[in-house]
């Protein structure tokens, strides 16, 4: 989609003088000689009046031969108030002043009753006739900032009037910002659209108290240009310092005078690669003529501000299945790769070791920050959502899909495919200071490990990190019950037979499902450690992995009763690489199979601890999951995959480099893994 638009502000179209009429008679020549036809929408940023005077027949004739003369209709046109379009009066002045000297500027604007709200609104209302017989449309009365949707595009009006009717108010401008949060969660396909929002005042005009949480917001919510005015002086700036890019650009006015630059803007982006460029068109008041301008900045000496927006030019190539070409620049050989997904995962840690799930024939995929569903079948992208934090291994209950992340676990309707999610865009959302990616789902229950700041009581002057776990309702995300310790570390907890088993640094515990009731605990190291461990569990045994940090060579496996703790063996294994600490257990029947001490795959049995089989060929930093009657194993440097009979081995991917592979999933005759290449890869042995 190519999408251009013509960027106008501070008309003050009353203001009439000699030098001015010359300048506007020759500025609607100039765009029907050299505009016309280029543009799809135009922006008006405000003082379209002067002085809050009255909007006359001058000010529609001028504004309906404007869009003569670009051609573009009324639908196409979007508008904000500025200063000038206000009308002042004492009381108006008396309520800001009082906003202003308030405590809490930022919560007095948020919390306006109704009463104080409309003498602010009541400066407006000329305008709002205006807007709405002008444009034809009706003009949002229940809020002062509005989105309004196009194909392909967004436009957030954003009201930064409100209180500029003061006096002394520059720099010290408040938006509102829980009314534009409200307005902003209209946006769900941000990742999918351009998305502009108009505000009659630069950034740099907004309350210190604001400035920085309306940033944000921007950011958060994918916008990409802020168009603005006010100033009567054009400039540009990115905002980059934040999550997503933002472009401002700052139009000049429409009138001539010693202080205004007459200056406005053009500009298009091209979605299908991303790129995109802004003209400024600028007036010479001496010799009377309109031209392109590429004296505004360094960044403009080449005719116009050059800009790419990085969602479009990522949106196809990588979210797709790779030709050869591409695939041949992955771990994996080309042959081997159904697809291939770049996402974000250079760096894996142990939140998101375990991020592929799948349900119904979408693979979701947790990333930095991110989770999507996959196609199984291309790898196209067909649902996401936005976080925080490093996501881990998604969950589908009912309707929703569950995603856990290092800073919360949040719902979301799994049935909307095709727009991007943000945390406020959640059903519901769970924070309580939860590892939320380490966890155990039973049914509509979710367990997941907790880690406070608590004093112990032999040592009640210190804090110390405790561990602790807790149950969710994933019907509404609230707390079932927790369970607090005095220990440290966790494992990824595990439930079997309406029984919740987790481990800490010192003890295993087993509790109740139901309540979180103790049914017993078992202390199986004899030295705290902040590691993180595995479990496995069948009817009759429970598995746990012990290490002691002032031996850090030595780790042991315990193999337990299932019902009552007791110990049957210990496994004891030497290593000095710690391969050990990255990999989980299976656990078939009597069995245990794992990484052993020298990185080789390894079977035991429960029930005497002795050596059953070890695979002739090492594996680092092995995790396996289990597939039918074949054990499926991703390792740093490819995936293996084992039969369960015979323990023989059946196919092998190897990658043509050393990197972190996550729990491989397996589909039918396809193996899914992501990879600190960056690609999430659907291969075939």
């Amino acid at each position: 989609m190519d999408l251009k638009w013509l960027h106008l502000s501070d008309l003050h179209l009353i203001y009439n003088n000699y030098e001015t009429r010359v300048m506007r008679k020759s500025f609607l020549k100039y765009l029907k000689q050299k505009i016309q036809n280029e543009i799809d929408i135009v922006f008006i940023t405000g003082d379209i009046t002067h002085q809050g005077n009255a909007y006359d027949e001058n000010i529609y004739t001028f504004l309906e031969e404007v869009l003569k003369a670009v051609n573009v209709e009324k639908d196409n046109v979007y508008m904000i108030p500025g200063n000038h379009d206000i009308n002042r009066s004492g009381l108006m002045s008396t309520v800001i002043q009082g906003i202003l000297s308030s405590s809490n500027p930022k919560e007095k604007i948020n919390t306006l009753d109704e009463e104080t709200f409309d003498v602010l609104y009541s400066g407006q209302k000329s305008y709002v006739e205006f807007y709405e017989k002008f444009l034809g449309r009706e003009f949002p009365k229940d809020n002062p900032h509005f989105v309004t949707k196009g194909k392909g595009f967004n436009v957030v009006h954003v009201n930064t009037c409100l209180i500029a009717g003061g006096d002394d108010v520059e720099g010290s401008i408040l938006v509102g910002l829980d009314n534009l949060l409200s307005i902003l969660e209209e946006i769900q396909d941000g990742e999918e659209t351009v998305n502009f929002a108009l505000g009659h005042h630069t950034i740099n005009c907004l309350h210190d108290v604001e400035r920085e949480s309306f940033l944000n917001r921007l950011s958060d919510n994918f916008i990409d240009f802020y168009l603005n005015g006010h100033v009567h002086r054009t400039k540009y700036h990115l905002e980059s310092n934040n999550y997503n890019k933002t472009y401002m650009f700052t139009a000049g006015a429409n009138m001539v005078d010693d202080y205004s630059d007459p200056v406005f803007l053009t500009g298009r982006i091209n979605t299908d690669v991303g790129n995109g460029e802004v003209k400024y068109h600028s007036w010479n008041n001496k010799s009377e003529f309109w031209h392109e301008d590429n004296s505004v900045g360094r960044q403009t000496s080449e005719g116009s501000y050059q800009f790419e927006l990085e969602k479009f030019k990522k949106k196809d190539k990588p979210k797709s299945i790779l030709d050869n070409t591409s695939i041949q620049s992955t771990s994996f050989p080309s042959d081997k790769i159904v697809w291939a997904f770049k996402g974000d995962l250079e760096i894996l840690m142990n939140s998101n070791f375990w991020n592929i799930s799948f349900f119904e024939n979408i693979l979701y995929v947790g990333l930095q920050d991110t989770c999507v569903g996959l196609d199984i079948d291309t790898g196209k992208v067909v649902w996401k959502s936005k976080v925080t934090e490093i996501v881990g291994k998604a969950i589908k209950y009912n309707d929703l899909i569950i995603v856990p992340s290092n800073g919360s676990l949040s719902a979301w309707d799994s049935k909307e495919s095709s727009k991007w999610y943000h945390q406020h865009n959640a059903i519901w959302q769970h924070n309580a200071g939860s590892n939320y990616p380490f966890y155990a789902f039973h049914e509509g229950t979710f367990v997941t490990t907790t880690v406070k700041m608590s004093a112990h009581p032999e040592k009640p002057d210190c804090l110390y990190p405790m561990t602790g776990i807790i149950s969710i309702n994933l019907s509404n995300g609230k707390s079932n019950w927790s369970f607090d310790t005095f220990d440290m570390g966790h494992s990824i907890p595990i439930i079997y037979d309406e029984t919740v088993y987790f481990l800490t640094s010192l003890n295993i515990y087993a509790l109740r499902l139901a309540d979180g009731n103790v049914i017993w605990e078992k202390q199986i190291n004899k030295t705290p450690s902040t590691n993180l461990f595995h479990m496995a569990a069948n009817e009759n045994y429970i598995i746990a992995g012990a290490w002691d940090p002032y031996n850090p060579e030595f780790f042991q496996i315990h193999c337990l009763n299932r019902r009552n703790g007791e110990e049957i063996c210990v496994i004891e294994l030497e290593s000095q690489n710690h391969n050990f600490i990255f990999s989980n257990f299976i656990l078939i029947e009597n069995k245990i199979i794992s990484t052993n001490d020298n990185e080789h795959i390894a079977m035991w049995d429960v029930l005497t601890g002795d050596l059953l089989w070890e695979s002739e060929e090492t594996y680092a930093y092995p995790i396996i999951n289990l597939h039918e009657d074949n054990l499926i194993i991703g390792y740093m440097g490819g995936v293996v995959k084992y039969s369960t009979h015979d323990m023989t081995k059946k196919g092998h991917i190897e990658s043509s480099e050393k990197k972190y592979i996550s729990e491989p999933i397996m589909y039918n005759d396809t193996v899914f893994v992501s990879c600190t290449d960056g690609y999430v890869y659907a291969l075939k042995f």
